[in-house]
């Protein structure tokens, strides 16, 4: 098997694995939350936006992005807000209690990784932190 080929198949099996890994602590006992809800919360936290362009944004349809909003807005965690010059546009902001809420589930993520790194060399933290600067450069750049 080529470099290439070699990397391929870490980069397929590792990264479901991974994000599997992550959608389980999102959704453990002590934060609760939905991995959909958890990447509303991180989108608007960047910026505010309308339901169009984030259902663009996560390939989904705004039928699909709807009752997780709905919910978001019932828990307080977004607003949601007609556009003032186009009233057919619903604009999404995320609120103190939603950004608040965001910081919690990003410290028990932080955390949950931490446990895992807790052992790691100084040697093995670097490689793993220039192989991620190197995927980040390749991939999403």
């Amino acid at each position: 098997m080529t470099n290439s080929e070699t990397a391929i198949k870490l980069l397929m099996d590792i990264i479901p694995r991974m994000l599997h890994s992550f959608t389980t602590s999102i959704r453990g006992p002590e934060v609760g939350m939905s991995p959909a809800h958890f990447r509303i919360l991180h989108m608007l936290h960047h910026q505010p936006m309308s339901m169009s362009e984030m259902a663009q944004k996560q390939f989904i349809t705004k039928a699909s992005l709807c009752d997780s909003v709905n919910l978001l807005v019932e828990k307080g965690w977004i607003m949601k807000s007609r556009d003032q010059a186009d009233q057919r546009r619903i604009n999404l902001t995320l609120t103190t209690e939603g950004e608040e809420e965001l910081n919690l589930v990003k410290r028990q993520l932080h955390d949950r990784i931490a446990q895992r790194l807790i052992n790691a060399s100084d040697e093995d933290l670097d490689a793993i932190t220039n192989g991620l600067f190197k995927i980040e450069e390749l991939f999403l750049k």
